[in-house]
């Protein structure tokens, strides 16, 4: 996981050279997109993600289902 910023030209090279050899880069990003409700929400999808990554599925999290209209949510 990349997570320092402003990334620099030698971040990005190596950033490059692993993903030519195979790996990944992940990112913690915010998915607000499934709309969390706590911090946990938040730390659940993004761990669940990266779990995903490596074959292990937890079921804790709601995966990307695609843009919906705003009344298709609930706003509960």
């Amino acid at each position: 996981m990349a997570r320092e910023t402003p990334l620099t030209g030698i971040h990005l090279e190596n950033m490059l050279k692993v993903t030519q050899n195979g790996g990944i880069i992940f990112p913690p990003v915010p998915a607000f997109y499934v709309r969390p409700k706590s911090v946990d929400d938040v730390v659940n999808q993004s761990v669940g993600r990266m779990l995903d990554l490596i074959g292990l599925d937890t079921g804790d999290f709601e995966r990307w289902g695609g843009m919906r209209k705003s009344s298709d949510h609930d706003e509960s």
